[in-house]
């Protein structure tokens, strides 16, 4: 024996909205109706149709449902994908890797929430996540002796990684500007902020020129 709800065309009224039984009775299936549930709002009958067929209804959503965390994503997702539409990964390493991951990882760790690579580690795994990464790259657990010996090996392809941006980016005796200026100073009662502050607005910068 089951249950349904079934809707019966009208031409010049809205459908009937029926609750019948379907019973076998030997080789015959029969059908009964149990209620006309035309009147009711709609609301009411997607609810009956919910529950015949097995599920829960509930009168409060903050009640039925328990956020027990929830993870910043927006940022991750803008970052993370403007890196791989850059094609940042194959430029890191062509072929997958465990530390081509984490050294993408890092990157955008540091685009999103800087901060030190014991830090990183941990707002990269699961149990101490800051935001989505983790998940969306499914690192799994990282810990701080990864991230040193992802730095090792980022270390020995820097002059690929650099060469590979060079031909990408750079043209025939290209010029490039950057500053070094790295100091900061917070405040102004200190006679050094004054320096400081004439210092930053003469923008200190270094010229290379590169031919690829």
């Amino acid at each position: 024996m089951s249950f349904h709800l079934e809707t019966i065309p009208n031409r010049s009224s809205p459908p009937a909205i029926l609750l019948r039984e379907a019973r076998r009775d030997g080789a015959r299936i029969v059908r009964r109706t149990i209620a006309n549930l035309s009147k009711l709002p709609p609301v009411l009958i997607d609810g009956l149709k919910a529950l015949i067929k097995g599920g829960i209804v509930v009168n409060d959503l903050d009640k039925a449902v328990i956020i027990q965390r929830s993870l910043p994503h927006g940022n991750v997702n803008a970052v993370l994908g403007f890196a791989r539409k850059l094609g940042l990964e194959r430029i890191l390493a062509h072929k997958a890797d465990r530390r081509r991951d984490l050294a993408l990882a890092a990157i955008v760790a540091r685009m999103v929430q800087p901060c030190s690579k014991l830090a990183t580690a941990r707002s990269l795994s699961p149990e101490t996540a800051a935001s989505s990464l983790n998940t969306v790259m499914s690192l799994g657990q990282v810990t701080e002796k990864e991230m040193l010996a992802m730095l090792d090996w980022l270390v020995k392809r820097q002059s690929w990684i650099e060469r590979s941006l060079a031909k990408r980016h750079l043209g025939d005796h290209t010029m490039i500007l950057y500053d070094v200026f790295s100091s900061y100073v917070e405040g102004s009662s200190c006679p050094l902020s004054i320096i400081a502050k004439v210092m930053s607005c003469n923008y200190i910068s270094s010229i290379i020129q590169f031919k690829v």
